[in-house]
Formats: C-alpha cells, sequence, structure tokens
C-alpha cells in the first residue's frame, strides 16, 4: 500500500511539471512547491493575439498602399521623362522613325507626347557674361569716341546656346492605383536639347584658323563706303555685259591650250597679297592701279616681258610642239604642217615687235 501511495505521488508530481514546463513555471524543492519567473499572468493574455492583429492589420495595409502608389507614381514619372526625351530626339533629321518610334509600354489617352518646340524656360538661368556687350551685344562702340559713333553688331547666335535649344514634352495625368479618391498621378515634364553642335561650318568658319572676329561682329559701313561699294557692283557688271569679253577668254579659259596642254593657262596679272583696301581712289590709281597697268604693258610699255608676250610665246610653244608630231608621221600631212608655220611666223614677228 506505502509503495502504491509512492508511485502514485510521484506519477502526479511529474504530471504537475510537466504541466508547470508548459505554462513557464519552474518547479522548486522536492515537496512539489512552485514560483513563477514573470509576475504576469499568462492566462489573463489568452485570445489578445488575434484581437491585436485586427487592430494593427488596417494600419499596415495602409502602409502597404502608400508604398504601392508611391512606386506606381515613381514608374509613371520615369516613363514620362523617357517619353518627353524620347519625343525630342524623334524629331532629329537623323533620327526620324516615323511610325516605327513608339511611346512606352501601356502608353495611351490622354496621355501625350511631342517635340520639336520651343524651350518654356532659359536652359541656363544665370549667364555671367551677360553684362559683357562685347560678347551679347547688341552693339559694341568705339571706347575711344565720345559720344559713340561707330558701332559693329555683335552676332549673338554664335555665343548664345539659349538660341538654338528645342524642348520635349509629356504629359500623365492617371487615376492612382490604389485609394483613387486620394488624387491622380499628374506630371508634366520637359527635356530640353541643344540644337547646335557648334562646328566650324556650322558656325560659319572654315576651320581652327579662320579669323572669329569676322564672324562674330558685323560692321555698319558709312555712306561712304557704299557708295564705293555700289560704284565697284556697276564697274564688274559693265565688264560681264562688255561685248569685247569674249575676246577676253584667252587670258584664262582658251580652248585651244586647254585641249593641247590639258589646262587653261592664266595670264592674269595679280596684286601683292599686302595690298589693303583703300577708299582713296587716287592713291589706289597710284599705288595699286598703274603698277597692274605696268605689269601687263612689260617695262617698256611695248608689251615686252608683259601679258602680250608671255600669251604669244605660249601659243608659239603649242604649234611648235604640234608640229614636232607632225613631222615625226609617215606620210607628214603637208597642208596641216604648212598652216603651222605660217602661224609660228606670225607669232615670230609678233613678237619681234614687242619693245
Amino acid at each position: 500500500m506505502q509503495r502504491r501511495l509512492r508511485s502514485t505521488g510521484s506519477a502526479g508530481l511529474v504530471a504537475r511539471e510537466r504541466g508547470a514546463r508548459r505554462r513557464g513555471v519552474q518547479l522548486a524543492g522536492a515537496a512539489g512547491s512552485t514560483q513563477p519567473l514573470s509576475a504576469t499572468n499568462d492566462s489573463a493574455r489568452a485570445g489578445l493575439a488575434p484581437v491585436e492583429l485586427v487592430l494593427v492589420l488596417p494600419l499596415l495595409l495602409m502602409v502597404l498602399a502608400l508604398i504601392i502608389n508611391f512606386g506606381h507614381q515613381a514608374a509613371w514619372k520615369s516613363k514620362a521623362l523617357t517619353a518627353a526625351r524620347q519625343g525630342e530626339w524623334r524629331q532629329r533629321p537623323m533620327r526620324q522613325a516615323g511610325g516605327r518610334d513608339e511611346p512606352p509600354l501601356e502608353w495611351q489617352a490622354p496621355e501625350r507626347m511631342g517635340g520639336g518646340g520651343a524651350a518654356s524656360a532659359p536652359l541656363f538661368q544665370n549667364d555671367p557674361y551677360q553684362q559683357f556687350a562685347v560678347v551679347r551685344g547688341p552693339q559694341v562702340f568705339d571706347p575711344q569716341a565720345n559720344p559713340p559713333a561707330s558701332a559693329v553688331q555683335v552676332d549673338t547666335s554664335l555665343v548664345e546656346m539659349d538660341s538654338k535649344v528645342s524642348e520635349g514634352s509629356a504629359a500623365v495625368n492617371r487615376p492612382l492605383a490604389l485609394f483613387q479618391s486620394l488624387g491622380r498621378i499628374s506630371f508634366d515634364v520637359r527635356h530640353p536639347l541643344v540644337e547646335s553642335h557648334w562646328r566650324f561650318p556650322e558656325m560659319g568658319y572654315g576651320g581652327n584658323q579662320s579669323r572669329r572676329i569676322e564672324r562674330l561682329y558685323r560692321f555698319q559701313p558709312s555712306g561712304n563706303v557704299l557708295n564705293q561699294g555700289e560704284r565697284f557692283r556697276q564697274a564688274a557688271l559693265a565688264i560681264l555685259g562688255s561685248p569685247a569679253r569674249p575676246a577676253l577668254a584667252v587670258l584664262d579659259r582658251d580652248d585651244e591650250l586647254r585641249s593641247w596642254f590639258g589646262s587653261s593657262s592664266d595670264f592674269h596679272p595679280t596684286l601683292p597679297r599686302t595690298v589693303a583696301c583703300d577708299l582713296d581712289v587716287t592713291r589706289v590709281l597710284q599705288g595699286d592701279v598703274a603698277p597692274l597697268i605696268s605689269r601687263i604693258r612689260g617695262p617698256n610699255g611695248g608689251g615686252r616681258g608683259g601679258v602680250p608676250e608671255a600669251i604669244a610665246g605660249r601659243f608659239r610653244q603649242m604649234y611648235q610642239e604640234q608640229l614636232d608630231q607632225l613631222s615625226l608621221l609617215d606620210p607628214p600631212p603637208r597642208a596641216e604642217i604648212a598652216a603651222l608655220k605660217q602661224k609660228i611666223e606670225i607669232l615670230d614677228r609678233y613678237l619681234a615687235s614687242l619693245r
């Protein structure tokens, strides 16, 4: 009987120990006394987890919805920026793709995209050279003249980048992915593009050695300069319309010399490169025209050492070469040889008459 009671008591003690372990309670002593590790009563918290989940779940869902809306807006803004850039680049002469250049995916009305428009705002807000008339113009006056009497116009298109800026645009207006009552996704973005490549031919220069000042500034000539220019134009038109002009073709466009030598000889006397423009007619006549006429007539004025001797000598050289070639033929063409000898005799008499 005592053994049975002992085994029953041991079994009950083991069962209580297991139950205490499940409840987070540690047994103390062999007599079965217990001491809680925490003052919180676990039985009082039973069933609170579902209540806490119900209270927190709406807040979590709202945060999740805001995250989704934020990501949706960011994605559509990226699409709008891409569409604005694409809308401008598709207008470039080398990039026009027509219908093959499709808008981004899911791009539909009322979304829009375009390009080729003028910039809505300056590309550079703060221009550090705005106060410098030498590059921003519109005019540059002579600093030594008081009051300023003469001025040059500044071609600001060469140094003003904002004047050659086009702009692509794209607009998005669509509802939010979640909580649509909070508002809509609305973006109106712009993408500026500098049109100019700033190359020498585009700027009017021949190369890196060209003088920039001749293109950057435009001189406003005075009335005297305009009158002289008109006189020069009238003189040029008189030469072009002169009845004797066909006879002057021998100076640089003779067909006979071109067919034999392969190119035309240019017998025009040229002015020295150091000659500058001058509005004084007398000074031009004495300093430029008179020496030029002397070079045409020759040092003695009779043609020797001038243009007449040069032209006659060139034709005699051609006829002599033709005569030498015809003399090698078998039988030689006597009529052609006689005609060439007659031309050579005429040129020899003409050259002997020059002084």
